[in-house]
C-alpha cells in the first residue's frame, strides 16, 4: 500500500493521540504541549502516522491539502474554516482558523473522501544547526587554500576539469542564502530569490533572532555560502542560482522549499542541491522533486549527521533524490554521517574549506558539505552530456566511485556505490551511462 494512500490509518492515529479541536465547530482547541524544536521526539520516516502525530515539527496556522477528483474545493474549505492562500502544483495551501491545529485538521481531512491527502507545513533544517556543528576559521583564508584543499584532490577535481568545468549548466542551491558580494562567489551567481522573506534578495545576513528556540542565534549563518562555494569550486563555469529557503538559524518550511524547487525548475536549473532535511516524508516537497526529476533535473540531498541508519532524513530518503553521505580525509565514512539503503554516494564532508558569510572562508563538517560535491559533479557531466537523464548521471558517478575499504564492518554497504571520483567519471568516455544491473534505485511515480 502506498504510504500516501494510508489516509484512514493515518487519521485514526492522529485522532487517537490528539484531542479533536472544537474549533472545527467554532470553539477553542486543546493541543499537546510543544517543546523547543530541537527537543522534539524524532522518528524515522517509515511511519507516517507517528510522524504526523509528533508535535512541534510543523508551522502553525497552515495546512496543505490535495482535493479528490470532482471535489468542491470551496465547500471543503468552508467545512473546515480554511482560507485559501495559494496553490503549489496540485496542492492547495490554506490558513487554518483561530486555534485550529493543522495536524488535527489534516487528520479530519484524511477521513473526508473529498480530500486525497492533507498535511501540515512541515519544518526543515540543516543537519549542522540541528546537531550544533559550527564553522570555524582555520587561519588559511586565501584562495589557494580553498582551491587546493585535500578534498578536491581526493575527488580528482583537477583531472575532471580537463574534460569539463560545467559551462552552460545552472545549479540551484536551496539553503540559507548566499553572500552575493563574496569575491570568490559573485562571478558565479545568477539573480536568485528569498522564499523566507519573499523578495528577490537571497543575501545572507544575521538577524539576531533565535527563531528555533534553541538558545542560539544565527547558528546557520554562512551555511548557504559554504555550500555554494563547494559547487563553485567543483563546477567553476556553471551558473549558480541561490534560493534562500532557510533562515539564519537554519530553519525553513516545506512550502518554501517546494516553491523554490518549482522556481529552480522553471528558471533553467539542471541540478538542485538541498543540504537540509526533515524527519517526516512531505508530499508537497516530494511532488516538487518528482516533477523536477521527470524533467531531467538531478536533485542532490544531504544524508544527515546522525551517525546511524535511523532516523532517515527527507528528502534524502526520497527515491527521486541522490542522497550523499560524508567521507573524511582517509576516504572512509565519517563517524557522524548517516547511512542506509537510500544513500547513493559518499563524498568529502569532513573539515571542508569553503566560502563563508561576509567575504570570509571557513571550515565546516557535515553531510551538507558532501552533497554539493555531487551536485557540482553532476554539472560537469551534464555540460559534456546535456541529454543525459538523472539516472545516467548517477550511474556514471556510481560506476566510477572509489570502493569503500572492505575491512570496515559490513554496514559499509549502506554508504552507496562508494566515494565520489570525478576524475574517473569524466575520463570514462562519451558513451551511454545507463547500467541496468548496477542496482541504482529508480524513482516511482507518486500516487
Amino acid at each position: 500500500m502506498s504510504r500516501f494512500h494510508q489516509r484512514r490509518l493515518l487519521a485514526a492515529a492522529i485522532l487517537g493521540v490528539l484531542v479533536v479541536p472544537p474549533a472545527i465547530l467554532g470553539c477553542e482547541p486543546t493541543r499537546a504541549p510543544s517543546a523547543p524544536f530541537d527537543q522534539q521526539p524524532r522518528v524515522a520516516g517509515n511511519s507516517r502516522a507517528a510522524d504526523v502525530a509528533s508535535t512541534g515539527v510543523y508551522e502553525p496556522g497552515t495546512i496543505v491539502w490535495w482535493p479528490a477528483s470532482g471535489a468542491d474545493e470551496g465547500e471543503v474549505e468552508a467545512t473546515y474554516h480554511l482560507q485559501r492562500v495559494g496553490i503549489v502544483g496540485s496542492a492547495l495551501v490554506c490558513s487554518t482558523g483561530p486555534g485550529q491545529d493543522p495536524v488535527t485538521v489534516a487528520g479530519l481531512l484524511a477521513l473526508d473522501g473529498r480530500a486525497a491527502w492533507a498535511e501540515p507545513n512541515y519544518v526543515a533544517e540543516t543537519a549542522e544547526s540541528r546537531g550544533h556543528s559550527f564553522a570555524f576559521d582555520d587561519g588559511f583564508p586565501d584562495r589557494s587554500a580553498y582551491e587546493d584543499q585535500g578534498a578536491a584532490a581526493r575527488v580528482g577535481l583537477a583531472s575532471a576539469h580537463e574534460a569539463s568545468r560545467g559551462r552552460g549548466i545552472v545549479v540551484a542551491v536551496l539553503d540559507t542564502g548566499v553572500d552575493t558580494d563574496h569575491p570568490l562567489l559573485a562571478s558565479h551567481l545568477l539573480p536568485g530569490y528569498d522564499f523566507v522573506s519573499g523578495d528577490a534578495d537571497p543575501t545572507e545576513a544575521p538577524d539576531g533572532i533565535d527563531s528555533d528556540g534553541d538558545g542560539m542565534t544565527d547558528e546557520a549563518l554562512g551555511h548557504g555560502s559554504h555550500v555554494t562555494g563547494i559547487v563553485a569550486l567543483v563546477a567553476p563555469e556553471a551558473r549558480i542560482l541561490p534560493l534562500r529557503v532557510l533562515d539564519d538559524d537554519g530553519r525553513g518550511d516545506a512550502l518554501g522549499i517546494a516553491r523554490a524547487i518549482d522556481y529552480a525548475r522553471l528558471h533553467g536549473a539542471r541540478v538542485i542541491n538541498v543540504s537540509l532535511g526533515m524527519l517526516v516524508e512531505d508530499r508537497l516537497v516530494g511532488d516538487a522533486i518528482e516533477l523536477a526529476r521527470a524533467e531531467g533535473i538531478v536533485v542532490t540531498a544531504s544524508a544527515g549527521n546522525w551517525g546511524a541508519e535511523n532516523p532517515e532524513e527527507f528528502p534524502a530518503e526520497d527515491e527521486a533524490t541522490v542522497a550523499v553521505a560524508a567521507s573524511g580525509a582517509d576516504n572512509r565514512p565519517t563517524s557522524f554521517t548517516s547511512f542506509g539503503s537510500y544513500v547513493a554516494l559518499t563524498a568529502p564532508g569532513e573539515a571542508i574549506r569553503s566560502t563563508f558569510w561576509n567575504g570570509h572562508t571557513a571550515v565546516w563538517s557535515g553531510t551538507s558539505m558532501s552533497a554539493p560535491w555531487v551536485a557540482g559533479g553532476a554539472a560537469l557531466l551534464l555540460a559534456v552530456h546535456p541529454a543525459w537523464t538523472p539516472s545516467q548521471v548517477l550511474d556514471r558517478m556510481a560506476r566510477t566511485a572509489i570502493p569503500i575499504d572492505p575491512s570496515i564492518p559490513e554496514v559499509t554497504r549502506n554508504f552507496g556505490a562508494g566515494i565520489l571520483d570525478l576524475g574517473a567519471a569524466l575520463a570514462l568516455g562519451p558513451g551511454s551511462a545507463e547500467s541496468p544491473d548496477f542496482g541504482i534505485r529508480q524513482s516511482t511515480p507518486r500516487p
